[in-house]
């Protein structure tokens, strides 16, 4: 293959046009994850669960607020009970349903996450512009990959009809964008937070108005972060292995709700390892869970964390 720019341009040109295409999809997906700030701030500790952890987090907060209020009772295996004070919030009327006579918290989170009310969040989350709009996103990937497809069998179909191989070399890197927006496509499918919902969550972590009692703490850190070390067992034991490490939603559902914890807002993993709350701003620790040791926190909360929660009887 002697270099001419003749016989270089059709491969530049088929270059040149999957650089533009690609570019396309990754402004409009920055745009997507950029989101706006809301006009309003969060007005419930659910909505600063969902956009420090995703919906998961959500339904951990809803089970220790009800088990707060005495809506809900717990035993040392995980297992949770009604009781005959009734839930006033559609969240907890959702999982006091769930539960009935008797059932496995692993089961109450899995049918809360994905209940209607926690969609509903999500959408109204997404149209504030705090939650990424996935459907938006799958599409801007997609009509990405079709683009690049099309670039990359025409390419091919050039060297079948005899131009030379230059352009089927050229081809390598719209097929290598068109694997890649497939990829993304899949992944758009998880809830995560924008830009703009991060900032709105890392700032109601210092509002007493949200985060205060024990529901409060499982918002910002999860179960691992219940302060009453006893029943924060007892409920770990209720979930599956892999759940009690923090990894995974309760019974798999990571496919279609929660994302990797990266997604989250800066000290979402706090959980697991400190789960201070207020971690990533102005943190102070307030009841570590399981795993904190000492003034260990402080690389898993940004660099703020101090150990000063991880002390006293119920950490």
């Amino acid at each position: 293959m002697d270099w001419t720019i003749e016989r270089a341009l059709p491969a530049a040109l088929v270059l040149v046009l999957a650089l533009v295409c690609w570019w396309f999809g990754r402004r409009t997906a920055a745009r997507l994850r950029r989101g706006r700030h809301p006009e309003t701030r969060l007005t419930s500790a659910a909505q600063v669960a969902l956009l420090t952890n995703g919906p998961t987090r959500v339904a951990e907060t809803t089970v220790a607020s009800m088990l707060e209020r005495e809506q809900l009772r717990a035993d040392s295996t995980g297992r949770l009970y009604r009781t005959p004070t009734e839930p006033s919030d559609a969240l907890s009327r959702e999982a006091a349903a769930l539960t009935g006579t008797g059932v496995g918290i692993a089961t109450v989170l899995r049918g809360l996450v994905w209940g209607e009310t926690v969609r509903e969040m999500v959408d109204d989350l997404t149209k504030r512009g705090l939650v990424v709009d996935g459907h938006a996103l799958q599409r801007a990937w997609k009509w990405t990959a079709i683009g690049e497809a099309v670039l990359a069998a025409a390419g091919v179909a050039a060297f079948i009809a005899g131009l030379n191989g230059w352009v089927l070399v050229s081809v390598l890197l719209p097929a290598w964008f068109a694997c890649t927006a497939l990829s993304r496509r899949r992944a758009a499918r998880w809830v995560r937070p924008t830009d703009a919902g991060r900032v709105a969550a890392e700032a109601a972590w210092s509002d007493q108005s949200l985060i205060t009692g024990l529901a409060g703490s499982v918002a910002v850190g999860g179960l691992a972060n219940h302060p009453d070390r006893e029943l924060r067992v007892a409920l770990q034991r209720g979930l599956p292995a892999t759940r009690r490490t923090g990894a995974g939603i309760a019974g798999g559902a990571a496919g279609g709700f929660g994302g990797a914890a990266g997604y989250w807002a800066a000290g979402a993993g706090c959980g697991s390892g400190c789960g201070g709350v207020g971690c990533g701003s102005g943190c102070g620790g307030v009841g570590c869970g399981s795993g904190c040791g000492g003034s260990g926190c402080g690389s898993g909360c940004g660099g703020g964390c101090g150990g000063g929660g991880c002390g006293g009887g119920n950490s």
